[in-house]
């Protein structure tokens, strides 16, 4: 039974329906030649082009998607341009016009990571204070810490010209009169906080009652 009905499905297949040996056993090669062709083709694909079907790599994904980064210079620190033993040289220099007992020895040193801190107290109320770039040893600002008084005036005259050298008389004058320091009697609420002249930034800080804060440093400084 299972005979006749396999011998009826293959006489449907075209080639087969004749019944005559030679023509089937032609078909047979065709039908055998086409699939071996259709193997060929399909496994030599495959070869060909194998990345078309596997998954980009975590490398490959990252060249396309992120972008180029260039690096940039960090910014250099920008200071006073003269160090401490610098300006120590200038300050005893002006000051011994102003003062016979007002010289600066040497500073007491706090050594940082990145800067080190420097400061002078002296006439037991008044203190110069600075900050030191370890890079080049250049003073990055320069400070003084007091009460109010004329004296006041007088020392504040020193650091602008210890720092400066380049400056006369009239043109630190300026510079306090454009602060609002002027006289013993200065009124901190009439000041401006800041003044820049030339290449450098003076700011005025604190009050009648805690004292004032006069600090130079570069324009471009942060």
């Amino acid at each position: 039974m299972s005979s006749k009905k396999n011998s009826s499905m293959i006489s449907k297949i075209p080639g087969f329906r004749s019944g005559t040996p030679w023509k089937m056993g032609l078909a047979g090669a065709l039908y055998v030649f086409v699939l071996f062709y259709a193997y060929l083709i399909a496994t030599s694909s495959s070869e060909i082009n194998p990345q078309d079907n596997s998954p980009a790599t975590s490398e490959e994904s990252l060249a396309v998607t992120t972008p180029i980064q260039e690096e940039r210079p960090s910014e250099p620190i920008r200071t006073l341009g003269i160090t401490t033993e610098e300006f120590k040289s200038n300050f005893n220099q002006s000051a011994i016009l102003e003062f016979d007992d007002l010289k600066i020895d040497s500073f007491a040193i706090t050594e940082g990571n990145v800067q080190d801190v420097v400061r002078f107290p002296f006439n037991n109320f008044y203190e110069i204070m600075g900050t030191v770039n370890k890079d080049d040893g250049t003073l990055r600002n320069i400070s003084i810490i007091g009460p109010g008084g004329d004296d006041l005036l007088v020392f504040i005259n020193l650091l602008i010209a210890s720092t400066d050298t380049s400056l006369d008389k009239e043109s630190r004058q300026q510079i306090l009169d454009e602060l609002g320091l002027q006289g013993s009697n200065f009124n901190l609420s009439t000041m401006k906080s800041e003044v820049v002249y030339n290449d450098y930034k003076y700011t005025v800080s604190g009050t009648k009652v805690l004292g004032l804060t006069f600090t130079i440093q570069h324009r471009y400084d942060r």
